[in-house]
């Protein structure tokens, strides 16, 4: 993986975990458990779980939950992935715990994405996350009576390091889960989509990003190389003969955005028109759309959060 960035911050909680009658704080870490490197622990903590991923996937959670887990607003990340879970003194306070962690990202220069506590997040915030929305085999049971919670992020040109923290009152011990993802940039024309990822992310999140369909610049004629993507996404609906998409398009902020709006829309069309007629999909299942640049997945300040922000969505109908 990348460099790692030599700041203390990065983090994710959610911290309430293992709730069983009879539960007592451990004294010593988990065997195998360690600190991310780059965030040091809140005072007298103790790691009570720990998962490490060379490479997997995970959905920050940018906005509250609703009813059966739903959230209102999340991203789909992939890269490494560290979740630690950590308890506290009872004599810590959930807030001061969340505010030391806040501090500290903050002053590393994350940018905050989201963030909440107690009733703003929504319906059972905290078991959604660690048993619906993030579920990892070690992680039990949440349960909470001060659920805190913030997600941030810090831009690096050799990739971007997310941190989501969730921390909790658990049986009068205040506890947290640090979940860092590092995630690698991506490669412009590098194809990373197949049929088995997008119906994955499908089913998962409700829709796809697919970044390997090129255009040239304001115009809406698909460019050579997008035939690999073209064709996982027709193997897809192949796969799957009751899934209906609608295909969206965005684009980045350069450029006034009635123009962007068209430009989109133009070409969510051209998509669908080449999956008709080049790939045998039927028209029915398909349908285009655009927003231009209404709904960035990343900042336009920069050309490599621009190129995030050009891609073409598709959404399950």
């Amino acid at each position: 993986m990348r460099t790692k960035v030599a700041v203390a911050s990065c983090l994710v909680g959610v911290c309430a975990l293992l709730c069983s009658d009879g539960w007592a704080r451990s004294e010593t870490d988990v065997e195998g458990s360690r600190d991310h490197d780059l965030l040091s622990r809140f005072p007298d903590s103790i790691i009570e779980e720990f998962h490490h991923s060379e490479f997997d996937e995970y959905v920050l959670l940018t906005g509250v939950v609703g009813p059966d887990c739903v959230p209102s607003a999340s991203r789909d990340i992939e890269g490494e992935v560290t979740r630690i879970q950590y308890s506290f003194p009872e004599s810590s306070s959930t807030l001061e715990v969340y505010r030391s962690y806040q501090a500290a990202l903050e002053s590393a220069g994350f940018e905050v994405m989201f963030a909440g506590s107690k009733q703003e997040l929504g319906i059972d915030f905290a078991r959604c996350f660690v048993e619906e929305i993030n579920p990892v085999e070690l992680m039990g049971e949440m349960s909470g009576e001060e659920p805190r919670y913030m997600c941030g992020v810090l831009r690096g040109g050799t990739g971007d390091t997310y941190v989501s923290l969730l921390v909790n009152l658990d049986f009068s011990t205040p506890r947290a889960q640090l979940d860092v993802i590092e995630s690698e940039p991506m490669t412009a024309g590098q194809v990373t989509v197949n049929a088995a990822a997008i119906e994955s992310s499908i089913a998962r999140s409700g829709h796809a990003a697919i970044y390997n369909i090129s255009f040239e610049s304001g115009q809406a004629s698909i460019g050579d190389g997008s035939g690999p993507a073209m064709l996982e996404i027709a193997r897809a609906m192949e796969g799957d003969p009751n899934l209906s998409l609608y295909v969206v398009g965005h684009t980045d902020n350069i450029g006034a955005l009635e123009f962007n709006l068209e430009l989109s829309r133009r070409r969510a069309e051209a998509v669908v028109t080449a999956l008709v007629s080049e790939y045998g999909v039927d028209p029915a299942r398909l349908m285009g759309r655009g927003v231009g640049p209404l709904a960035p997945v990343s900042s336009n300040a920069t050309e490599d959060g621009r190129a995030l922000n050009r891609r073409v969505e598709l959404v399950e109908q």
